[in-house]
C-alpha cells in the first residue's frame, strides 16, 4: 500500500529529495600514536627465524610505524612504565599475538556488498559479457540493486559503501580497492583515493618530496563493440611500429584529410599553453623549492611530452560527431564511436601510465575462460594501446598465455587473482604456474559477494585449497600466499615500503617508515604464514588504521584508550528477514503488513486502468456494462464501442497511464523511505549473535558525519540531518544494517515486478556482516574447493553442470538453426564476439573446450 507520511518526517523526506550528489572521498590525516607489544614475523625482524613470530614492540608516532625491536618478555613490565604512549600488550590467553600488516583487497566492487553469493552461478560461462547479458543475472543482481541505491538518494550509498568497509576490516583488511564515497575518516583506507599513504615535505637529504598521483582504477580497459574499430584499423599500423598515437592519427587524417589542419592548429596551441606552464613552472620552482612547486614542475615536463592523439585540444576537435561526420568518409562502422565516447578516456590511462609521478592502474582484461577466442584477444589490444608497462595491473587474466605473461613480468606488469569468483563464473582460473614461472607478481582480490568472498582473507583460503587440488602447494606455499594480500598488493600499487629515507611511507610491511595499517591476530600455530591464511574472523583481535585502533577485542581497544566508546560486535539483525512473506519453497512473495511501499503489483495496475478509463470517458460505461456482460473485458468492449473507440485506444490509454504513475511512484520514494526508517518495525530491531567469540569484539565510536558533507549546493550536511530525523546514524553498524537489510528486503524492483522483476528473485534474507552469522554463505565457501575429488565439492560437480549447461544451450541453437536456415543463426556470446573480431570459433569446443 501506499504510505500516508506524518508530518513530522518532512524534514527527511525534503533531505532525500535532495540528495542525489556524490561525495568526496579523501580522507583526513586522523593519525594515532601508541606502542604495540606483540610478535613480529621473523622477516621484518634483522637476523630472526623467517619461519617463526618473534616478540617485538612496535611504536607508532602520527600514524607512521617508527620502531620495531625485539625483546624479552620480561621487558613488557618495564615499557608499559616507562613509555609515554599508551601501551597494548596484545595476548590471546597466555600468548602474545602475532602483528601483522594490514592486508590488501585489490579487486573488489563496494556497492553491492550488502548482496548474497549468486546461486545461478556454476561455472557455466565462456566470458563475462555473457553473464552480464543473462537475464538472471539481472533478477538477481541489477533488480535487486535498484532502486535502492540510485533513487533513494546518497544516504543509501553512504550506507553501502561503509557497509563494504565494515565486511572488510573485521576480516582483516585496511586497504580496499573500489568505488566509495562518504567514508571519509569512517574505517579504512582506500587504495585508489591515496588515504593511506603518506608523505614527508622533505626526504632525509632535504629534497622535496614529489607525492604519487592516485590509483586509477577502471572496472574496464577494453570495450570490445567500440574495440572492433581498434582492432581493424589501428592494430595492424601499430605492428609495423607506429606507436598507438600515430596509428590512430594515420587513420584518422587517411579517413578525414580536412581534419589535418584544424588538428595541427591544436596540437600547436596546447604547446603554446603548455609551455608557458612550464616557464612559470621553473620560475616557481626556482624562487621557492618546496614539494608543491617540484609536483609542479614535473607535471609541466611531463604534459609538454604528450603525443598529438593524447593532446586535450586534439582530443576536442577528433571527439567531435559533427566534425567526424562532416570531415571523414568511408569510415569503420565503430571509428565514430570509439573516437566520440572513448578514446578520451584510453588517452587518459595512456598519459598516466607514462606519467612520472604514476602510481598503477588495476583493471579487469581477459576475464573469462584460457582459450576462448575473444578473451585472449583483449591483452593483445591492450599492448597495441602502449597500456601494458609497469605498473598496469591485470584483474582476472584468465586470457593471458604463457606468452603474455613473460611479457607481462618483463614488462612489470602486475596480476590480481580472484580464484572464487572464476570458479563460480568459468569454472577455472588463471594459470598463475605459468605467471609465476615467468615472473609476474601476484596478488588477491575478493571481488565481490554475488559472485566472491567477503574478504581476502577468506580469498585465501579457497586459493589455498585450490593449490593443494592442483598438487601446488610446494610453489605457492602460505609464505607466497602470505604475499599476495601484503607485500605483492603494495608492489603493485607501486607504494612499497623498501626506503626509509624517501620521505615516502609504503604499505604492506612492519617495518620502519611503513604505514601504521595493521592487523593483530591470535597466534594458532608457529609459522607466521600459515597462521594468517588460516586465520578466521573470530582471530582478529585488532585493527589499525592510520595508527588508531579501529575494531578489535575490547581489552585491546580499553588499553590504548581506558574510556573508549565503541558498538559491540557481531551484531546480527535477524529481525529484517522477518520482513517479507514467503511462499511455500521458501522465495520471497511480498513485505509484511506494516512495510511501507510504493504502488505496485495488483494495485499498480488497478489504478492505471483507473486513470485510463478516466482519459477516455468510459468509467460509467465499463461500470454499467458489468453488471449487465458480468465480465470486465466484454464490458470494455462495449463500453468503446458506444464512445465510438477502438480497443487500441484502451491499450494508449493505459500506456500513458503507466507512465504517469512511474513518475507518481518514484517521487513517493524519499516518503517511503522516511516512513520505514521511522517505523517501529525498523527502530525496534535487536541485534543477536551466533558467532560465540569468547573475547568481546567492538567497532570504536566513529564520529564521521560531518566529515563528509556534500560538496554540492546547499545541502551540506545530509547524514547529520538524517540522524536528527530518523535517529539512525550511519557512523554506527547496526543502524547501517538497518538502511540496507530494510531497503534489500523489501523494496527491490523485484518485489515491485519492475523492469521484468519477480518477488521470487528478490532476496530471502540478509546476510551478515560476519559470515560466522551466516551459515548458508559459509557451507557454499566450505564445500566449495575440497581436497581431491571429494563428494559434495561443488567445484567439482560444477565442472559437470558447465558441460551439461553449454551442450543443451549448444543445441537449442543447432535446432533452432536447422530449422531456420534463413534467418540470422543464435549464437553463444563468446561465439558472437569471436566473429565480431574475425577470430575462429568452434562451437562444438565452445562446448567442452576453450
Amino acid at each position: 500500500m501506499k504510505a500516508c507520511v506524518p508530518t513530522k518526517l518532512l524534514l527527511i523526506v525534503s533531505l532525500l529529495l535532495s540528495s542525489f550528489g556524490v561525495f568526496g572521498a579523501t580522507k583526513s590525516k586522523g593519525l594515532g600514536s601508541q606502542i604495540l607489544i606483540g610478535k613480529v614475523p621473523g622477516r621484518y625482524l634483522k637476523g630472526k627465524t623467517n619461519t617463526k613470530s618473534h616478540l617485538a614492540s612496535v611504536t607508532i608516532l602520527k600514524g607512521v610505524i617508527s620502531e620495531v625491536k625485539p625483546i624479552a618478555a620480561s621487558a613488557v613490565k618495564g615499557i608499559q612504565a616507562s613509555a609515554k604512549l599508551p601501551v597494548v600488550v596484545l595476548k590471546t590467553g597466555r600468548k602474545f599475538d602475532v602483528i601483522y600488516p594490514g592486508l590488501s583487497d585489490l579487486h573488489n566492487h563496494t556497492k553491492q556488498n550488502s548482496l548474497t553469493v549468486w546461486g545461478a552461478a556454476h561455472g557455466q560461462f565462456g566470458n563475462r559479457f555473457e553473464w552480464r547479458k543473462w537475464n538472471r543475472y539481472t533478477s538477481a543482481v541489477s533488480l535487486n540493486m535498484n532502486p535502492w541505491i540510485g533513487e533513494y538518494g546518497k544516504v543509501v550509498n553512504c550506507a553501502a559503501f561503509r557497509w563494504s568497509e565494515l565486511q572488510a576490516m573485521v576480516l582483516g583488511t585496511t586497504y580496499l580497492q573500489g568505488p566509495s564515497s562518504c567514508v571519509k575518516e569512517f574505517a579504512i583506507s582506500h587504495v585508489e583515493s591515496g588515504d593511506g599513504f603518506l608523505n614527508d615535505s622533505v626526504d632525509a637529504a632535504g629534497e622535496p618530496v614529489v607525492p604519487q598521483l592516485n590509483v586509477a582504477a577502471p572496472t574496464d580497459i577494453v570495450y570490445p563493440d567500440s574495440f572492433r574499430f581498434i582492432h581493424a584499423e589501428v592494430s595492424p599500423l601499430v605492428k609495423k611500429g607506429n606507436s598507438f598515437s600515430e596509428a590512430l592519427e594515420k587513420v584518422i587524417i587517411g579517413k578525414c584529410p580536412s581534419l589535418k589542419p584544424e588538428i595541427e592548429a591544436a596540437f600547436e596551441k596546447s604547446t603554446v599553453a603548455l609551455t608557458k606552464k612550464l616557464d612559470s613552472a621553473k620560475k616557481k620552482y626556482a624562487k621557492k623549492k618546496n614539494a608543491k612547486n617540484k609536483t609542479s614542475l614535473v607535471d609541466a615536463e611531463y604534459n609538454l611530452t604528450r603525443e598529438k592523439m593524447l593532446d586535450g585540444e586534439v582530443l576536442k576537435v577528433i571527439k567531435s560527431k559533427p566534425k567526424l561526420k562532416a570531415a571523414c568518409t568511408n569510415v569503420h562502422p565503430k571509428f565514430e564511436r570509439y573516437l566520440s565516447f572513448v578514446h578520451s578516456g584510453i588517452a587518459g590511462k595512456i598519459k598516466y601510465i607514462g606519467h612520472p609521478r604514476k602510481a598503477a592502474i588495476i583493471a579487469h582484461l581477459g576475464e573469462g575462460r584460457r582459450n576462448d577466442p575473444y578473451n585472449m584477444l583483449e591483452f593483445k589490444l591492450l599492448q597495441d594501446m602502449g597500456l601494458a608497462k609497469k605498473n598496469f595491473n591485470l584483474v582476472h587474466a584468465v586470457g593471458v598465455d604463457k606468452s603474455g605473461f613473460k611479457f607481462m613480468a618483463k614488462n612489470g606488469m602486475g596480476l590480481i587473482w580472484s580464484p572464487f569468483s572464476n570458479f563460480l563464473l568459468y569454472g577455472e582460473t588463471a594459470d598463475i604456474l605459468s605467471a609465476h614461472k615467468a615472473g609476474v607478481t601476484i596478488a588477491l582480490g575478493s571481488d565481490w559477494t554475488p559472485t566472491g568472498s567477503k574478504s581476502v582473507l577468506e580469498e585465501l583460503k579457497i586459493a589455498r585449497n585450490y593449490i593443494a587440488k592442483k598438487g601446488l602447494d610446494s610453489i605457492f606455499t602460505d609464505e607466497y600466499l602470505y604475499k599476495m594480500v601484503t607485500e605483492n598488493s603494495a608492489k603493485l600499487v607501486n607504494h612499497e615500503e623498501n626506503d626509509p629515507t624517501d620521505g615516502k611511507h609504503g604499505m604492506g610491511k612492519v617495518v620502519v617508515d611503513a604505514m601504521a595499517n595493521l592487523v593483530v591476530m591470535a597466534e594458532r600455530v608457529s609459522n607466521p604464514y600459515t597462521n594468517l591464511v588460516t586465520s578466521e574472523t573470530k582471530d582478529i583481535n585488532l585493527v589499525v588504521v592510520l595508527g588508531s585502533n579501529k575494531y578489535g577485542n575490547v581489552k585491546n581497544l580499553k588499553q590504548a584508550e581506558p574510556a573508549v566508546k565503541y558498538e559491540k560486535l557481531p551484531a546480527y539483525l535477524s529481525g529484517i528477514n522477518q520482513f517479507i512473506e514467503k511462499d511455500s519453497k521458501g522465495n520471497a512473495s511480498r513485505p509484511v503488513a506494516g512495510i511501507a511501499t510504493p504502488l505496485f503489483g495488483a494495485e499498480l495496475k488497478a489504478k492505471m486502468t483507473v486513470l485510463a478509463y478516466a482519459a477516455l470517458e468510459i468509467t460509467d460505461l465499463v461500470k454499467k456494462f458489468k453488471s449487465e456482460l458480468g465480465t470486465v473485458g466484454k464490458a470494455e468492449k462495449a463500453a468503446l464501442k458506444e464512445k465510438g473507440l477502438k480497443s487500441g485506444d484502451l491499450t494508449k490509454a493505459k500506456k500513458a497511464a503507466e507512465k504517469e504513475l512511474k513518475v507518481e511512484v518514484k517521487a513517493s520514494l524519499p516518503s517511503i523511505f522516511a516512513s520505514l526508517m521511522t517505523s517501529e518495525l525498523v527502530q525496534n530491531l535487536k541485534p543477536s549473535d551466533n558467532c560465540g567469540f569468547k573475547e568481546q569484539k567492538g567497532f570504536v565510536f566513529q564520529d564521521s558525519l560531518t566529515a563528509n558533507k556534500s560538496k554540492t549546493g546547499g545541502d551540506m550536511d545530509d547524514l547529520t540531518r538524517f540522524k536528527n530525523a530518523t535517529g539512525l546514524n550511519l557512523d554506527r553498524v547496526v543502524d547501517i544494517q538497518k538502511v540496507l537489510g530494510t531497503l534489500l528486503m523489501t523494496q527491490s524492483r523485484n518485489m515491485f515486478f519492475i523492469s521484468g522483476g519477480k518477488p521470487s528473485d528478490a532476496p530471502n534474507y540478509y546476510p551478515s556482516l560476519f559470515s560466522c552469522n551466516d551459515s548458508r554463505y559459509t557451507k557454499r565457501l566450505s564445500e566449495f574447493m575440497l581436497p581431491d575429488a571429494a563428494v559434495g565439492d561443488e567445484y567439482e560437480n560444477n565442472l559437470d553442470y558447465r558441460l551439461n549447461f553449454r551442450r543443451a544451450q549448444q543445441d537449442r541453437h543447432d535446432t533452432y538453426n536447422t530449422k531456420n536456415p534463413t534467418k540470422k543463426p543464435r549464437k553463444t556470446e563468446p561465439h558472437r564476439m569471436a566473429d565480431s573480431y574475425g577470430l575462429e570459433y568452434d562451437a562444438n569446443v565452445g562446448v567442452d573446450g576453450y
